[in-house]
């Protein structure tokens, strides 16, 4: 399936999000429970047998000019790859109905167990390794961690989503070297 995507351009983020909420579903089908991830939209449905489940709107702002915010939907029986949904989504459900969506939810379950390793773990000072090579943890920022390489002094912009990938290694704090006053953003390809 492809995405969709609204021909005012002054649709934003927030109004798809509530144009997804309020629309309806298919007869017996109705949204209980949403919330905003990042760039995805979860929720809870049940279906005629009162089933529950997850599904998901992929949201993106548009790519030309004469676009708003556009959307792709995908149920976890039908393969999303996205892993933040939130755990209390899977507690609220039925069990799932196919393999695929069961293998999903335990890699949701794992992607969870290790953002709350990474929570206790990650703190200024801390040496990691990243695509084979050495950062300390500089500062911790709102969507971002600034990292400093060890090999070279340069700083740089980690997006939380790039932390993911990341080994410790080592938790012994050394006191980092004075900050900069230019980053260079950290490319997460």
């Amino acid at each position: 399936m492809g995405w969709s995507f609204s021909w005012n351009v002054n649709e934003g983020k927030k109004e798809l999000v509530e144009r997804l909420v309020n629309r309806g579903f298919s007869p017996g089908y109705k949204m209980l429970e949403h919330k905003v991830v990042g760039n995805n939209l979860w929720y809870i449905f049940s279906r005629p047998d009162d089933s529950k489940s997850i599904g998901l709107y992929r949201l993106q702002p548009g790519g030309r000019s004469d676009e708003g915010w556009g959307y792709k939907g995908v149920g976890e029986d039908n393969g999303p790859g996205e892993l933040d949904c939130p755990i209390a989504f899977i507690q609220k459900c039925d069990p799932p109905q196919t393999d695929y969506a069961r293998e999903w939810r335990e890699k949701v379950m794992q992607f969870d167990a290790r953002k709350k390793e990474l929570k206790k773990s990650l703190r200024p000072g801390v040496l990691i390794n990243l695509w084979k090579k050495d950062y300390r943890l500089i500062e911790k920022q709102k969507s971002q961690w600034i990292v400093q390489s060890v090999e070279t002094d340069t700083l740089f912009r980690l997006p939380n989503e790039g932390m993911m990938s990341l080994t410790i290694i080592s938790e012994q704090v050394a006191t980092p070297a004075p900050a900069p006053e230019t980053l260079d953003l950290f490319v997460t390809a």
